[in-house]
């Protein structure tokens, strides 16, 4: 396996260790890639995750490019959940993967998929060259990109994939691994790298961009849980431009719970008991899964604070159809400033915020 970067980036993760071949551990439990379903990985009973074109539904493509799907599989079946966008800002501008127009020759795509940027999928890290990668649907969907297996700790196995992410107009180049550990099933591990050709980032930020999909309103944090409703009441109030967004708020480190292995944690919810209910216009926003928490974790860093930031929306996205029961939370992501091998935890789990067992779960308020 390749290597570039120094060998204290990949020790959290777990890449130093030795290669572990499929067949010799529980080799049943992962889902990769195959003529059934590509372009897909996760684990049986937890969390799964897709690239374009791929999707969780039949028939479907997946949706916009230039994101990665998050969802979750029981039984057989996925569902999505949320997607989250790779947002990397350079000289103070930041770029929109899901937005900005791929430089991809137009020959090499559907007219409409101009927009968005790549993402390619490696069994290796560093991932190998973009020259040597798909570059039409029909190429994608051609891949089998299996990801490689590593053991981070005695008994527990970790399933890895390398994405290289098109070069954005900002000059930054990510390069982000992807791991799902088997006694963390709920979780994905982002470990974001800079290719050589980067531009220096200021800050990688993967945002989770639909909350609106469950219609989450609920913000968990240390010490009382926010309502989205309280801090837009109303669109005249909460700063809504053309394009449908609420102004941005911010939340310090300190806000944010205690796991007790260090880490510190945020959840979004809904506050609807049960969310398949809810019919909103046009069906295709018909959340039709498990209610669900949705979490970013992270581990503190000295030198490199944590914020928390949402912002809402009162109607979907390109309409003007409002969003059953009101305001909901829609971006939602952790901003901290780059650095080498920084790490972004991402979970979907049934558990209900309060059942998460934490250093102080004093969820003592609640901000309606």
């Amino acid at each position: 396996m390749k290597t570039l970067f120094p060998v204290m980036g990949f020790i959290l993760l777990g890449l130093v260790t030795p290669l572990i071949q499929a067949s010799q551990k529980s080799p049943n439990q992962w889902i990769r890639p195959s003529e059934e379903n590509r372009l897909i990985w996760g684990i049986k009973g937890g969390i799964v995750l897709a690239i374009w074109p791929s999707g969780f539904h039949e028939a479907n493509h997946g949706g916009p490019r230039g994101l990665f799907r998050l969802g979750y599989e029981r039984n057989g079946k996925m569902m999505l959940v949320n997607f989250v966008a790779v947002e990397p800002v350079v000289a103070n501008k930041r770029c929109f993967s899901e937005l900005e127009l791929s430089t991809v020759p137009k020959q090499a795509i559907l007219p409409k998929q101009k927009r968005g940027k790549f993402i390619w999928p490696s069994s290796e890290y560093p991932p190998a060259t973009t020259l040597e990668k798909a570059a039409t649907i029909e190429q994608m969907r051609s891949q089998s990109v299996s990801g490689w297996l590593t053991q981070p700790s005695p008994g527990v196995e970790q399933l890895n994939v390398a994405f290289d992410v098109e070069k954005f107009n900002n000059g930054a180049h990510p390069w982000i691994v992807a791991s799902i550990r088997n006694d963390r099933p709920d979780e994905i591990i982002f470990t974001i790298h800079a290719a050589p050709d980067s531009a220096p980032m200021q800050q990688c930020i993967l945002t989770a961009t639909m909350g609106n999909y469950i219609r989450a309103r609920q913000l968990w944090l240390r010490d009382r849980v926010v309502f989205s409703k309280a801090l837009w009441p109303d669109p005249m109030t909460a700063g809504v431009k053309a394009i449908g967004f609420t102004r941005p708020e911010f939340f310090e480190e300190d806000l944010m719970s205690r796991m007790k292995d260090g880490s510190v944690i945020v959840m979004i919810a809904t506050d609807e008991k049960d969310p398949t209910k809810t019919a909103p216009k046009p069906t295709f926003w018909h959340y039709k899964g498990l209610k669900v928490t949705q979490y970013w974790r992270a581990y503190p860093h000295k030198k490199h604070p944590l914020r928390i930031k949402v912002n809402g929306r009162f109607t979907y996205w390109m309409s003007r159809n409002p969003i059953p029961n009101g305001v909901a939370f829609e971006n939602f992501e952790l901003v901290q400033d780059y650095y080498d091998g920084q790490q972004f935890i991402f979970g979907i789990t049934e558990r209900l915020p309060d059942q998460f067992e934490l250093k102080k779960a004093s969820f003592l308020t609640e901000d309606r």
